[in-house]
């Protein structure tokens, strides 16, 4: 962005100036985690705990393709095209595009997982009433929530996030006592935070009426945007979908042992994954797009350099991450993993959670060129390597050798990914 949309300038302070932002907008998140945690993690069974990754996974891959790389292309395209930013009729045509298809995508997973239930396959039957509502707020707060993150205003996010915890503990503890427990207390409250989130990030980002037939919508934005955004989006949903076949087969491939520990280690980690390596990955998106710039060959190089900076910065968190997971483990009670998969199943959730968000980074020759058709490609191949080599050693019952896989193949794609963009940073240096 350049002009009278120009932002700060970008680089390695800048990306930690903004992981400290969205680390603190977290926090309250994760205070609110835990406390939910808390509350129902002794009335959970490991069945339920395997069956809360699952419907998380399953609404993050549908989710994902809702938007359609909306986040993305609203993105770049008020960085390549100045002015853009300033054209709240782009936002508001977003915001009617995302609700509408967050409302359909929740929907559908809603259905299928019903109908799992009918075949003795899904018991948590009660939340899946809140499933088109959540993903539907949760489309909107997406675009507002980048329409900040252009316009670097990320404070908003810290104070709204801090503002929500205490409306989070009454609504839990008032659920609490009404008789509400287990998964669907935690997850109404979350439905109702977010409808919360929404009119606060409404009222910071300020974007107007929604009168559909007027002009007060630029409905000619989105096609480019989508356009854009497509590949991305394409991208995200293969990435994600290679996690939901790892959530899905440990749910109905694995051991009763094994579901069980991969639900509690994913509750145990999330706080520290939403702290450092979604914040890192967040804050790294923009700034990525900003250091490229013209993309002249220092800028390029720049922009490697900072990268492999990072990328030891992520790898930095695994062992962090571990010690976190221990920490909450002997804190709160219901977490305790067996001891024949407990460990084999933290290394290797961790080792994912770390790759995803070392992806981001690896990814710095596609943003230079503006081009992500490489990126799906890798995703792709991560997805084959899951479905063909994790789900076997689970069809065998080598289980151990199946957390492997769910660590190692992610880092595979990373390597390749830096090897790929190395390359075409130099190449368009040239």
């Amino acid at each position: 962005m350049r002009g009278a949309t120009s932002p700060p300038s970008s680089g390695p302070r800048a990306v930690l100036k903004d992981w400290g932002f969205f680390a603190l907008g977290s926090l309250a998140g994760i205070a609110e985690g835990l406390l939910g945690l808390s509350l129902i993690a002794d009335q959970l069974s490991g069945l339920e705990f395997a069956e809360w990754v699952v419907l998380s996974a399953a609404t993050v891959v549908v989710g994902a393709a809702s938007q359609w790389g909306l986040k993305t292309g609203y993105m770049q395209m008020v960085v390549d095209l100045p002015g853009l930013a300033r054209q709240r009729q782009s936002l508001r045509a977003g915001m009617v595009f995302l609700g509408a298809t967050g409302l359909a995508a929740g929907t559908l997973v809603a259905l299928v997982l019903f109908a799992l239930s009918f075949l003795g396959q899904w018991q948590s039957l009660q939340v899946l009433w809140l499933l088109p509502f959540s993903m539907a707020l949760g489309n909107l707060q997406m675009l507002l929530v980048t329409d900040l993150r252009i316009r670097r205003r990320l404070h908003w996010l810290t104070w709204m996030s801090t503002a929500r915890v205490p409306a989070s503990a009454a609504l839990l503890f008032a659920l609490a006592a009404a008789g509400l427990e287990g998964l669907f207390l935690v997850m109404l409250v979350g439905t109702l935070m977010s409808a919360l989130m929404l009119a606060l990030l409404w009222w910071a980002v300020r974007p107007g009426r929604l009168a559909l037939l007027t002009r007060a919508l630029r409905w000619d934005f989105l096609p480019p945007a989508l356009t854009l955004g497509t590949p991305i989006m394409l991208g995200l949903v293969t990435k994600y979908a290679a996690d939901a076949v790892v959530h899905m087969g440990i749910r109905w491939l694995g051991s009763p042992e094994l579901a069980g520990d991969w639900g509690r280690v994913a509750r145990m980690l999330e706080p520290f994954n939403s702290l450092f390596f979604i914040g890192l990955m967040l804050a790294w998106a923009p700034n990525a797009i900003l250091m490229a710039g013209e993309r002249t060959r220092q800028e390029a190089l720049h922009l490697q350099r900072v990268a492999h900076r990072f990328l030891g910065v992520c790898m930095a968190g695994i062992p962090l991450a571990v010690l976190s997971a221990w920490l909450m483990q002997s804190l709160l009670t219901g977490l305790n993993t067996t001891e024949a998969l407990g460990t084999w199943v933290l290394l290797g959730a961790t080792c994912r959670m770390a790759a995803f968000s070392a992806l981001s980074m690896a990814n710095y020759g596609m943003v230079v060129i503006r081009q992500y058709g490489l990126s799906l490609k890798l995703y792709l191949v991560e997805l084959a390597l899951t479905l063909s080599l994790f789900l076997t050693a689970l069809v065998h019952g080598q289980e151990q050798l199946a957390m492997v896989l769910v660590g190692a193949v992610p880092w595979l794609i990373v390597g390749a990914c830096v090897w790929r963009s190395q390359r075409l940073a130099y190449t368009w240096s040239e």
